[in-house]
């Protein structure tokens, strides 16, 4: 059974559907989603007078209060935009929050660092902030964010620029780590929501289960269980599974340079299996360290 749905809704959304019968499906981008902007990855950035237009760096940034640091994507854009992508859980009026997938943001003013690197400072209207970028002198690196922790901040270090075109998704097998714990973890797979995921050549994923294919269904129709995924050069918006549920879990990732690492988050902390702060084993992950996911090479 396919689940298709389009990326504006991704995150809107959260709807359970019953085993054997229907599939869940959590929808992609919010409101506000900035999915489908920002294009591939940049590799020449000479456009314009930014000598970094169309660069992307990728990393992790640290936000209050968040069980790991987070996935983070910078993308300048020449008109002097600047689209930051992550998962950035915002406070609002009233002790509410929303999520959203992407902050736009406009330079307003530009020098140089201390490094002697240039530096940006950039304005964020939906969270009312104020950052400073500085760039590496051979504009290799990135460092910023906010001055300060505080509600809708977040800063980061050490983010490197993405040098080739994205490594397509379509076709490739992924899989996470194991645990290496003595005890009752030792050998289960870390992130068994992602563990095992088949990215295909049509937009859809399968998902690999205890030593075979998921399956939802009554025999003897039983089909695959598959999520649509959504790629935009380095990054991608994807579902994991939870057969135990059963469970559709909208996760994010950025592909690394070589193509071969996935860099995952999922803000479903209520049903994905995930580690959390606090935990006494590593049954679902390393405890401070967000999901990763590799490709499966031969």
């Amino acid at each position: 059974m396919e689940v298709t749905l389009h990326p504006k809704t991704f995150f809107m959304r959260y709807l359970v559907i019953l085993f054997a019968m229907v599939m869940v499906g959590f929808a992609i981008g919010c409101s506000k989603s900035n999915s489908s902007k920002g294009g591939s990855s940049g590799t020449t950035g000479t456009s314009g007078s930014l000598a970094f237009a169309g660069f992307e760096y990728e990393g992790s940034m640290t936000e209050l209060s968040r069980q790991w640091q987070k996935p983070i994507l910078v993308h300048f854009n020449a008109d002097s935009t600047v689209i930051d992508y992550s998962f950035f859980y915002l406070a609002v009026i009233g002790y509410q929050y929303t999520l959203q997938d992407s902050l736009i943001g406009k330079i307003i003013q530009m020098g140089t660092g201390t490094g002697g690197g240039p530096s940006v400072t950039v304005y964020f209207k939906d969270i009312a902030d104020t950052q400073v970028y500085n760039f590496s002198p051979d504009l290799s690196g990135l460092t910023g964010g906010s001055n300060g922790l505080a509600a809708n901040q977040f800063y980061f270090s050490g983010l490197t620029k993405i040098t080739k075109p994205a490594a397509s998704l379509a076709g490739s097998f992924w899989t996470c780590d194991s645990s290496t714990e003595n005890n009752a973890t030792k050998g289960s797979p870390w992130y068994p929501d992602i563990n095992g995921t088949q990215f295909g050549s049509n937009s859809f994923c399968t998902y690999f289960r205890n030593g075979g294919q998921a399956e939802t269904g009554v025999v003897p129709n039983q089909t695959a269980v598959t999520f649509e995924y959504f790629q935009y050069g380095s990054r991608v918006y994807f579902y994991g599974y939870n057969e135990i549920r059963p469970e559709g879990i909208p996760y994010w990732g950025i592909i690394s340079d070589d193509g071969n690492t996935i860099y995952a988050d999922t803000e479903a902390f209520t049903v994905a299996r995930v580690p959390i702060y606090g935990q006494t084993d590593d049954y679902y992950g390393d405890a401070g360290n967000p999901p990763v996911m590799h490709r499966k090479l031969n």
